[in-house]
């Protein structure tokens, strides 16, 4: 008689799909019994009695012997019928729905348990007889061969792609810093202008008043020849004492916008020579880092243009706080990799 013609053979294989049918979401929970009842606190038991039975029907179990085949059948026999009385649960007509959906749930971890004593101890032996073991552990070695050449080739073209991103995005960074130092240099410029054209129109003033008060000098000086009255000298010399006040203070404006003229010239001469630096470091980080921060104090620090006396206590904290937040930076980075490294004993 064939193997797979036994009685016992035949009697779990039925039992083993008819255990497997309940695997179903209406084993758990349905509409009819509401969101209190449920048997969702049950799920891991009750999918390790399932997942048992789908190992074991798909090995040659009818190479072992009847009185074992019979012992799992009955185990198996004993868990659908406590399966079947819970999908026959009817809310509706129990007398305690929740003392009942407890003490259903408890009883699957039961028939769980006494399934994997059954079980377990015969899956091994069944499967190296099936050949399953072996042909996994060949399969499994060439697909973690298969794996590492895919990571491998991956990495690569990864590491492409990095660098091809880095690029573009450091391109695209450019451009926009393009935009923007040709937007400040052109508005620096114009301020530049507008300060020299201001500037000649105060120097104008300024001579003009000189001229002024150089004539008026020159005219008081005959018309006083020979007069002692202090009164008559006293008004000449107030008129004149207001032209030389009001020249030099034109002098001062015309100094103030000179100043304001070569600082914005300057700072757009800074921000063009940027550019050429910048396009000259390349790719490397260290170099336009250094750039920018010249560029920086070139732009924002305050500088002596020779037409104001400069304050001896110019301030540069602007450019302070950038180089200590680098050093900081720097010196955070040195301890952490000093940190990483293992003393030789």
């Amino acid at each position: 008689m064939n193997e797979l013609q036994r009685q016992a053979v035949m009697d779990l294989d039925e039992k083993l799909k008819k255990l497997i049918k309940f695997d179903s979401d209406r084993i758990y929970s349905r509409p009819e019994w509401g969101s209190v009842l449920s048997f969702e606190s049950y799920r891991g038991d009750f999918e390790r009695s399932f997942g048992l039975a789908r190992i074991f029907i798909d090995l040659p179990f009818y190479l072992l012997p009847d009185q074992e085949l019979n012992q799992i059948g009955n185990v198996i026999q004993q868990a659908s019928s406590h399966f079947e009385q819970i999908d026959d649960f009817d809310s509706s007509t129990a007398n305690n729905p929740q003392q009942t959906v407890r003490t259903l749930g408890e009883q699957v971890k039961k028939h769980a348990d006494t399934i994997t004593v059954q079980m377990a101890q015969w899956i091994s032996y069944l499967a190296y007889q099936k050949g399953d073991v072996s042909r996994n552990i060949k399969n499994l070695e060439e697909a973690i061969e298969t794996g590492e050449g895919i990571i491998k080739a991956a990495k690569g073209r990864i590491e492409t792609q990095e660098g091809l991103m880095k690029k573009i995005i450091q391109q695209a960074q450019d451009f926009a810093g393009d935009k923007g130092v040709t937007i400040f240099t052109e508005q620096f410029n114009n301020a530049a202008n507008e300060n020299a054209a201001e500037a000649k129109t105060w120097l104008k003033i300024t001579a003009g008043i000189f001229a002024v008060t150089i004539s008026m000098i020159v005219i008081f000086m005959y018309q006083l020849i020979g007069v002692s009255a202090w009164y008559e000298w006293a008004s000449r010399a107030t008129l004149i004492a207001v032209l030389i006040s009001g020249g030099i203070w034109c002098g001062s404006i015309y100094r103030i916008l000179r100043h304001q003229q070569t600082i914005n010239l300057q700072k757009a001469n800074g921000l063009k020579s940027f550019l050429l630096f910048r396009d000259a470091a390349d790719n490397d980080e260290a170099t336009r880092n250094a750039v920018l921060l010249e560029t920086t104090k070139s732009i924002f620090s305050t500088s002596s243009s020779g037409f104001v006396n400069e304050g001896s206590n110019q301030s540069g904290s602007e450019i302070k706080v950038i180089e200590s937040t680098r050093l900081a930076s720097n010196v955070t980075s040195v301890g952490r990799n000093t940190k990483t490294l293992t003393p030789v004993e």
